[in-house]
């Protein structure tokens, strides 16, 4: 569950292809380009998370800020499952950068749906 303090908001969704994570920042926030972005299955997770840290810079959709071309204030990515989600949990650990103008987080932030 997000904190409302936190100047991020992390999900983690079905989608028709699986699941998908998605990140939304605020409070002035933005995504740290610098930073990769990953997901790490849990032993909980029965949806079968391949590999077993996943990489996803390269497949993130990313949506500008307002007011900016460069800065990303959102950004969703899918996750590569092994067995199709049905009746699986998905959890685990997902590790991103944000920044504002006086200074960058590195939360990793623990996510779990079940379906």
């Amino acid at each position: 569950m997000p904190d409302a303090g936190d100047p991020w908001v992390a999900t983690l969704d079905r989608v028709p292809a699986g699941a998908a994570v998605t990140l939304h920042t605020r409070g002035g926030f933005h995504l740290n380009p610098d930073y990769p972005v990953s997901f790490t299955p849990d032993v909980a997770s029965t949806a079968g998370l391949l590999p077993t840290r996943v990489e996803l810079m390269g497949a993130l959709v990313k949506s500008a800020c307002e007011g900016s071309e460069k800065l990303h204030c959102a950004a969703s990515a899918p996750l590569p499952l092994a067995t199709a989600p049905e009746h699986a949990r998905v959890s685990g650990v997902l590790a991103f950068g944000v920044c504002d103008e006086h200074q960058c987080l590195i939360p990793k932030v623990a996510l779990w749906q079940q379906w």
